[in-house]
């Protein structure tokens, strides 16, 4: 029904989030994962690269074979970082993959609560900027070597300089 309504009105208005019509998606449209699976979609997030259904458990393969391509619900009840935890993701199954549509600060959200490794999304704003500077007094030093190495010293040295007083 939600599908429906959706497709018939495409062209009318445009749908930002549906996040709180979750609970108008039935079960077929839904797949609780576990654990390990659901820190292997939110690590693997590269939209160009999304995790292969192979990388998931035995349980997880089995309960994605038969289901349709499309978005899904993706759901997790169980252990975190402070007790008992239940998430619900907006997923998107492909053909061979299974994916989340998370932003990157909910992503490290959703891991640090799960226990798992987020600092491949953990940066540091004031890092960039120290190693941007970095680089910005390193080309300069560069600019400065290779200059320094093209115009006459002091004694009039260069072979210009020699040109320009024999005339």
């Amino acid at each position: 029904m939600l599908k429906d309504v959706v497709q018939h009105n495409e062209n009318s208005i445009k749908i930002i989030n549906t996040g709180s019509m979750g609970r108008y998606i039935g079960p077929k449209r839904r797949l609780r994962i576990s654990k390990e699976d659901l820190v292997t979609i939110l690590q693997k997030d590269d939209p160009n690269n999304p995790p292969s259904t192979t990388l998931f458990s035995q349980e997880t393969q089995d309960l994605v074979k038969d289901f349709d391509m499309g978005s899904c619900v993706l759901e997790y009840r169980g252990e975190g970082m402070v007790g008992q935890l239940s998430l619900t993701l907006v997923g998107w199954r492909g053909a061979n993959t299974l994916r989340a549509y998370t932003a990157a600060a909910d992503t490290v959200h959703y891991l640090r609560l799960l226990g798992a490794d987020y600092t491949k999304h953990d940066k540091n704003k004031f890092q960039k900027s120290e190693t941007k500077t970095e680089t910005a007094e390193g080309e300069a030093a560069d600019m400065d070597a290779q200059t320094d190495g093209n115009q006459p010293n002091a004694a009039g040295d260069s072979e210009e300089s020699s040109l320009v007083t024999d005339r």
